[in-house]
């Protein structure tokens, strides 16, 4: 009966990608943290969220289609899924939509937990469905943003192993001021995507990328998670150059220039939040004050820096 058809009641929280936005498409690590700020929840009967099916539809299209391949036996129950909106289910979310906080992957991840046939017990298994999942929203997804929003932990991606990390750091004094700056320009980063696929390709940016980046990418990765944040300072300050010359499509000029002042003086650092190209991007700065003239800026350290009792 559609009236006993009942979902999870939990809450699936937004993701903050901290390290290896881009770069994991080509190998390296990446790192991202449950941001349980924002989040999603599963309601019924909220005529405020009327219309949702629109966005639904083409969704149960694009998996009709995945599951009807050989390849890809169903991990879904549609005919659930179906039933659930027709009963007056929707998704309630407070995560702001191409910004970079997942909002897509929120969704992955909730209709997942909801209408799975069956849920295996490893991280690997999880994360390769989700990714299917979210390549309908992004073309070509990583699928870290549905695994942390659905296990509401932080996901390590390296070797081409899933892995949950044991998060330590200091939660009453992080070791510098870490916030996000709203661009409040909307992107889209299935747009974005093609164009870093592009750069990669031309033979010196292919070796700058693996000489240089990568490298420092995973050695972020690993000062952040042995809570060193003097090296990880160190690293940051480098992908914060590197992205300013070789992402230059995906930061606007009006983001840019703001990059380009903190970058001078030494002041502030920005960096990407997820893809770029609008939505929101990290500040990093050991003196607070310095960023205080900047717009539209909310600060995250106390959610960048958790203790491992706080998970």
């Amino acid at each position: 009966m559609q009236n006993q058809l009942s979902l999870p009641r939990r809450k699936y929280p937004a993701k903050l990608l901290f390290l290896g936005e881009y770069s994991v498409l080509s190998g390296s690590d990446a790192l991202a943290l449950p941001f349980h700020r924002f989040s999603g929840a599963w309601v019924r009967g909220d005529d405020t969220l009327t219309g949702q099916e629109k966005v639904l539809e083409p969704f149960i299209q694009y998996l009709e289609k995945l599951f009807a391949s050989d390849e890809q036996e169903a991990f879904l129950d549609l005919e659930k899924m179906k039933r659930a909106f027709e009963a007056g289910w929707r998704l309630k979310s407070s995560i702001p939509v191409g910004v970079g906080l997942g909002s897509s992957g929120m969704l992955c991840a909730s209709v997942y937990d909801a209408f799975a046939n069956k849920k295996p017990t490893s991280p690997e298994e999880t994360h390769q469905m989700l990714q299917k999942m979210e390549a309908f929203f992004h073309g070509s997804s990583s699928g870290m943003d549905p695994l942390v929003s659905y296990l509401e932990k932080a996901v390590l991606l390296q070797d081409g192993k899933t892995l949950i990390p044991e998060i330590y750091g200091s939660v009453g004094n992080p070791p510098f001021f870490t916030g996000l700056l709203d661009s409040q320009i909307k992107r889209n980063t299935a747009a974005l995507v093609p164009l870093y696929r592009k750069k990669v390709n031309e033979p010196e940016s292919e070796l700058v990328l693996k000489n240089d980046y990568i490298p420092s990418v995973n050695r972020a990765i690993s000062a952040y998670l042995n809570h060193q944040p003097e090296n990880l300072w160190l690293e940051l300050r480098q992908l914060i150059l590197f992205q300013y010359e070789f992402f230059e499509p995906m930061i606007p000029e009006g983001i840019r220039e703001i990059w380009q002042r903190g970058m001078l003086d030494e002041s502030f650092y920005l960096k990407l939040c997820g893809a770029g190209g609008g939505g929101y991007f990290y500040v990093f700065s050991k003196k607070e004050e310095m960023v205080k003239d900047l717009p539209n800026v909310i600060s995250i350290a106390g959610d960048l820096f958790i203790s491992k009792t706080d998970e």
